[in-house]
């Protein structure tokens, strides 16, 4: 790999004047680099007469000039050999560790408190080697850079740097406030602060810090159970008889194979023709999700048989915000409409909020979907509804209870039914 030393950032010497005496100057060393600058004194002074702006060095006639000026330039190389180095390795470099490293070779000096670099730029590039080496997936990288962006805002507003050593219990509270004045959800905010522990656990694990206080109980923020919707059979029924036109229908009959199959939407615009098979005469959608690196098997529902048919295979793909977009529009078409009132928290306080049913669709939508109306089939019809579990990937009961959603009515109605099976 050649670098063009030309094109890189260069060493320059400047003279920054001494506040014990009037007529001696500091020689300064600045290096701007990736957005920073280093700003660095090799420890000479001098004054303005001996000192030549146009070669960044004392003028010969100065005394002791050639020694000094051999030094400056000794110090220049250290510099950008330093820069290259972590350049090319691809690894992060503050500012203040890149002053460590000139003070342990040029001043003979170390500090035990200089960690490597600082919090921020370790959340700019440890996500990214974790995704391109297959530990992370990209939604786990979006939330590492949603942190990173909410941290620097926190920088700018309280006029200080974050460090590893910063992450305390005295830390959160005022990093959770901000993020409130904010307008961040408590859900947000949970996913955020536990974002942030994990990536102090890793920074442990590479003995980048010290700091365990993220390992105590009481580092966590409060979230809040959301009220989402799901479509009942029915309202699929009437979305998939809807006459749309090629843009929504497209959106429609896509949103509907995740309401067959539970995937989740990056999986489910991942399937292709070798996932589908037929084992003991079922046809069966089988593949590994990219979440969990787990294999789940689905059987191909009668609906989805009929849009693989219709479409020749799988829908066209179209991203995430437009079939969030498009599928509000085709269930509003297929007359979803009815009102449906959520409950929120909003500094602190309970709000009640209506909105019509086909505002609330969103592509998650299909996944919850799947796993309810799959979920009160088999309650219905008196089986184990354990193995829906394995292809929602929930490991416990718990949480699989928290993600489908079921009205109290349903409740009921379900109740007794039951109760009146058993009974007869």
């Amino acid at each position: 790999l050649k670098f063009n030393l030309k094109v890189m950032a260069k060493v320059r010497y400047n003279l920054v004047k001494s506040k014990a005496d009037a007529k001696e100057y500091h020689i300064r060393l600045v290096f701007r680099y990736a957005g920073k600058k280093l700003v660095y004194y090799p420890g000479h002074t001098t004054t303005l007469d001996k000192w030549s702006a146009k070669d960044q060095r004392l003028k010969r006639t100065a005394p002791h000039s050639a020694i000094v000026n051999e030094r400056l330039t000794a110090l220049s190389t250290l510099v950008e050999k330093t820069f290259l180095e972590y350049d090319t390795a691809g690894k992060p470099l503050s500012v203040a560790h890149f002053r460590a490293l000139l003070d342990s070779v040029w001043k003979n000096r170390t500090s035990a408190k200089t960690e490597p670099f600082e919090l921020l730029e370790f959340l700019a590039v440890m996500p990214v080697e974790r995704f391109r080496s297959g530990e992370l997936a990209k939604d786990s990288v979006r939330a590492y850079n949603t942190l990173l962006s909410h941290l620097k805002a926190f920088e700018t507003a309280k006029r200080g740097t974050v460090h590893f050593s910063t992450i305390d219990l005295d830390f959160l509270p005022d990093f959770v406030g901000f993020l409130q004045m904010r307008g961040c959800a408590p859900n947000s905010v949970l996913k955020m602060v536990k974002t942030l522990k994990s990536a102090m656990g890793v920074a442990v694990d590479r003995g980048l810090t010290s700091n365990m206080a993220f390992r105590s109980p009481r580092f966590t923020a409060r979230g809040e159970k959301v009220d989402h919707i799901y479509l009942s059979e029915s309202d699929l029924e009437k979305l998939e008889n809807t006459a749309l036109d090629e843009r929504l229908g497209n959106a429609r009959d896509l949103f509907l194979m995740g309401c067959c199959t539970g995937l989740r939407f990056g999986d489910l615009t991942a399937v292709k023709e070798k996932d589908f098979s037929t084992v003991d005469g079922v046809r069966i959608l089988s593949m590994l999700t990219k979440k969990t690196d787990t294999r789940i098997s689905v059987p191909v529902l009668p609906m989805a048989e009929r849009i693989l048919a219709r479409c020749g295979g799988m829908p066209r793909y179209i991203t995430n915000q437009k079939l969030n977009r498009y599928i509000k529009e085709a269930c509003r078409a297929a007359g979803i409409v009815e009102q449906v009132v959520t409950v929120r928290i909003s500094a602190g306080r309970r709000v009640e909020e209506r909105h019509a049913k086909y505002e609330l669709v969103t592509t998650h939508t299909a996944r919850r979907s799947f796993a309810t109306n799959e979920y009160l089939r088999a309650i219905r019809e008196g089986r184990d509804w354990r193995p829906i579990m394995a292809i929602t990937g929930h490991k416990k009961e718990s949480q699989f209870f928290d993600y489908i959603r079921i009205t109290s009515e349903e409740n009921a109605v379900l109740f007794s039914r039951h109760r009146g099976a058993k009974a007869g």
